[in-house]
């Protein structure tokens, strides 16, 4: 739908990108970033999730260091993870010139305090798409 373009979009631009997504549970947060790589033709990856089950990594593999990469981020599950490898390995992808997704970013910023993280685009899935750019809330749509 309207998130999928707009992100995609915004997923074409090879440029560094922190984009935050909130939500609540079960609409579609991580669903949409994957389609939206997909229709960018980007390749994505998870460093935490909790789409099919839980997941978190500690390490990537020499291949997946790209700035062509998507890389996505449920920044409650990396909030609770205690492993310092995955917390290393999360400071290490926001310092890669790519784009990095957030899930739950308020939970994210609140535990790491990167300083990576001084601006970022935010998505919050309610009854409408509201954008969040550097302070600025648009409006995208009304969703039934």
């Amino acid at each position: 739908g309207l998130l999928v373009d707009f992100m995609a979009e915004l997923f074409k631009e090879n440029r560094h990108k922190l984009i935050g997504v909130r939500g609540m549970p079960r609409v579609g947060k991580t669903e949409s970033v994957v389609a939206a790589s997909v229709c960018a033709h980007k390749k994505w990856l998870f460093i935490s999730s909790t789409l099919i089950k839980q997941t978190v990594r500690s390490s990537l593999l020499k291949g997946e260091y790209s700035d062509e990469n998507v890389y996505i981020i449920d920044g409650a599950v990396t909030a609770r993870e205690t492993n310092p490898k995955h917390q290393q390995l999360v400071e290490e992808v926001m310092t890669l010139p790519s784009i990095k997704v957030v899930e739950h970013p308020d939970l994210f910023i609140e535990k790491n305090q990167s300083k990576q993280i001084n601006q970022y685009f935010a998505i919050t899935l309610h009854h409408c798409i509201l954008i969040k750019i550097a302070g600025t809330n648009y409006r995208l749509s009304t969703l039934n």
